[in-house]
């Protein structure tokens, strides 16, 4: 490892800086710096739930309404194993990486799409995943050693890989939970029936997608709360932007959801009261 960072030290890089955007409400303006070329408007999900009549609710004068705007940050998963792994070419030529993760045909398909070879080529043998909280979801170091195995292949060395992360490495390297805005209104009758919920909700998913789409559909299901509304009005997307990568974690979309619809209910039951 010593030799291995001195050989790195010794590397110079030069960078290009460029325009960059980290907040999603800039990323979505005209005019803004586009992170990839094929979403010129850095938005990479949008999802839409319309369920009865809300304006017509909202118009009334004999109803309560509460209206506020919700934010939740970025989390890191924090897992007390940070991310390792060990790859090599094994006695039947295939590229072997044994490490811990969470979906293990898709690290398999990814590899062999990256190093352009059959999926038979490559072999992928999970060790125990210790913590994971779906921060595991993606690749980490899988592809990296999958590649140097490759390459010290070509070249005549035949020799195992490894690689392991420190705890900062590993905070730069892996997908967290979603930074979420929330503007939700809330209307109910007076006696406290819930009439109608109209939410907007747009999601930091940082420069590449990763588990994101599925991510804001299960936040888009969750912001009216476990209640039965009649009418509804959601509309949600999820927005490229040069910070860390987002993906899965527990909760999967649902926690900042729920607290904006019960953090909502709080709102409604003290304007009802007053």
């Amino acid at each position: 490892q010593r030799v291995a960072r001195h050989a790195r030290d010794l590397i110079r890089v030069e960078y290009e800086d460029l325009a960059i955007v980290s907040d999603p409400r800039d990323a979505m303006q005209p005019g803004a710096p586009i992170i990839h070329d094929v979403w010129p408007d850095n938005v990479q999900t949008q999802r839409h739930i319309r369920k009865g009549d809300v304006d017509t609710v909202f118009a009334r004068n004999d109803i309560v309404i509460v209206e506020a705007e919700y934010t939740t940050p970025r989390q890191e998963h924090a897992f007390l194993q940070p991310e390792a792994g060990i790859g090599f070419i094994d006695s039947n030529g295939r590229i072997t990486v044994h490490s811990a993760g969470q979906c293990i045909h898709d690290d398999q398909a990814q590899i062999a799409h990256m190093l352009d070879l059959p999926l038979e080529r490559i072999r992928v043998i999970y060790t125990h995943a210790g913590g994971a909280f779906g921060g595991r979801e993606d690749l980490s170091v899988q592809h990296l050693l999958a590649l140097a195995a490759y390459c010290l292949d070509k070249r005549g060395i035949h020799r195992p890989v490894k690689m392991v992360w420190d705890r900062q490495e590993s905070f730069r390297g892996h997908p967290k939970r979603h930074p979420f805005r929330i503007r939700c209104r809330t209307a109910a009758s007076e006696d406290g029936k819930l009439l109608a919920v109209e939410a907007t909700l747009v999601a930091d998913i940082g420069a590449y997608a990763s588990s994101s789409s599925e991510v804001l559909d299960t936040a888009v299901s969750m912001v009216t709360g476990p209640y039965e509304v009649p009418n509804v009005r959601v509309d949600a997307c999820n927005v490229f932007t040069n910070n860390l990568v987002c993906g899965a974690m527990r909760g999967f979309g649902a926690l900042q959801a729920t607290f904006a619809a019960e953090s909502q209910m709080a709102r409604l039951a003290d304007a009802l009261e007053g």
